[in-house]
């Protein structure tokens, strides 16, 4: 919703204005992918190729750089989620933080959530 095809300028929510102060590479990422749409409705254009680009990072990527790393592990995606045994789960968010900071070349800060 941030980005989408009826966002104006003048009427962006709070919420957007603090995701463009905290992160402007990452919005100008963004909306350099919306320009280049020539479709009219460019957020459609946006959502496919944020959405695709998360889901290369997460089921292939990641999962390929855990299954590197704890070789004979089981692990599972649901959405932007990998599921990781917990014995591993601190050396797991190390490594998906890393291989997410080489790929993209930004800080990532991707958090560890626990069932308990």
């Amino acid at each position: 919703m941030l980005f989408n095809y009826y966002t104006r300028k003048e009427n962006i929510p709070t919420i957007a204005k603090a995701f463009s102060e905290s992160y402007p590479s990452i919005e100008r990422f963004l909306i350099s992918i919306a320009d280049e749409s020539q479709s009219h409705r460019r957020s459609t254009d946006l959502a496919n190729v944020t959405q695709s680009y998360e889901g290369y990072f997460f089921h292939k990527l990641a999962l390929d750089r855990l299954q590197e790393a704890f070789p004979g592990r089981e692990f599972y995606t649901v959405h932007d989620c990998i599921g990781v045994p917990e014995d591993i789960a601190e050396e797991a968010g190390i490594l998906l933080n890393k291989a997410l900071e080489s790929h993209l070349g930004i800080n990532a800060g991707i958090e560890m959530i626990r069932w308990d």
